[in-house]
């Protein structure tokens, strides 16, 4: 660093040029440092990114005045937001040194993160031809695709996941509330506790927290019972909506008072479930919402038990949570006499086959000696 710090004193070179060359030389020894003592020694606390992106060779961008990234793992540069110029003159000729080079190595998309405070840059990146991806309150996210060929860089996120909760007590009653705002705000209509699953959020715990904030009622998510989606919502976006049960924590139903969340709920009472599905407003809506009305039912009766759900820790790539709901297997009375119905069938099939060696096209049939073969569309075994 010394010496580096003397070479660039004798050069008669701009004040900021200095600073932005020694920042350029400290950060590259830093990731050398770094490269000797892990992937955590960055001190970013994130373990999940260093595993889906490889930091370009720091002699690369120590040498030239090239913009600081990383290679993902689809032969693509992203470009490291923290070490962005301010100034778009200098941002400029190193995006512009940095597009040519990455051609050259047949990198292919470039995701370019502005921060808010760095605004200024947006419009030097648009004319060699990056455009906006997405947007969050503090950054603005933009692309650029290299190769001449089709443009294969995912889009932005499509939907927006909501989630409702069916809450039923001990005599059958169900937890409703009416909306304070929003589009059945002054209705009279009486409607299930739902909100959005915010972003790092499982649905579980998405649909426990908006119980509790809009009612007060403690619940714990006892299983999906349907899932609706639908097109054109928010800024043309589509919208997942998940239909969950919920069971109420001890002492719930009777110890808890209800508490409607001010700012979002007008009321919030328990209401009896027929009383609750033969409200007038759901007449008006699509047979999609009957059927799902018509699942809540089932399930505050014990007759539908839907899909449950668990949180599965780590993965093959890299450490992760995952929440997977998966429906119950049916080992009842019904699912033995289905599967004997179908084993009926199989038989006859093998009977027709040993009888005219023909059967219908596509069954699965045994030959003997646990061997099973598949009737070709002439008739024949294959």
């Amino acid at each position: 660093m010394r010496s580096v710090a003397r070479s660039l004193l004798t050069i008669a070179v701009p004040a900021h040029a200095a600073l932005m060359l020694l920042s350029r030389s400290a950060s590259c020894l830093h990731r050398v440092l770094a490269a000797h003592q892990g992937p955590n020694s960055l001190g970013s606390g994130k373990t999940r990114r260093s595993s889906l992106t490889a930091l370009v060779p720091a002699a690369a961008a120590s040498t030239s005045g090239m913009l600081e990234a990383e290679e993902d793992r689809y032969d693509g540069i992203i470009v490291k937001p923290d070490s962005l110029p301010a100034d778009p003159g200098t941002f400029k000729a190193a995006l512009e040194e940095s597009l040519q080079a990455w051609t050259k190595q047949g990198k292919r998309g470039i995701w370019l993160r502005v921060p808010i405070a760095l605004s200024q840059l947006i419009p030097v990146a648009v004319e060699p031809g990056f455009t906006f991806h997405h947007a969050e309150k503090d950054y603005v996210m933009m692309t650029k695709w290299l190769p001449q060929t089709e443009n294969t860089l995912p889009p932005n996120a499509s939907h927006q996941v909501g989630v409702g909760a069916v809450v039923v007590n001990a005599r059958q009653e169900m937890l409703v509330v009416q909306e304070a705002n929003g589009p059945l705000r002054g209705q009279g209509f009486w409607k299930m506790p739902t909100g959005l699953v915010q972003e790092g959020e499982d649905l579980v715990d998405a649909v426990e927290r908006e119980v509790l904030e809009e009612t007060g009622v403690r619940a714990k998510f006892s299983g999906l019972i349907a899932i609706r989606q639908a097109h054109g919502f928010m800024f043309g976006k589509s919208d997942m909506f998940f239909c969950c049960g919920l069971t109420l924590q001890e002492g719930s139903d009777t110890g808890q008072q209800l508490k409607a969340c001010e700012r979002e709920i007008a009321a919030v009472k328990w209401m009896p479930v027929q009383e609750y599905t033969s409200q007038a407003y759901f007449q008006k809506l699509p047979a999609a919402y009957h059927t799902m009305m018509e699942r809540c039912v089932a399930w505050a009766q014990g007759r539908y038990r839907g899909m449950t759900g668990r949180v599965f820790e780590g993965s093959a790539s890299r450490p992760r949570q995952d929440l997977l709901l998966w429906g119950d297997l049916d080992d009842g009375p019904a699912a033995a006499a289905a599967a004997a119905a179908a084993a009926g069938d199989c038989a006859a099939k093998v009977a027709r086959v040993a009888d005219n060696g023909a059967c219908d096209n596509g069954s699965v049939v045994e030959v003997g000696e646990g061997r099973t073969a598949v009737v070709a569309a002439n008739g024949l075994l294959n």
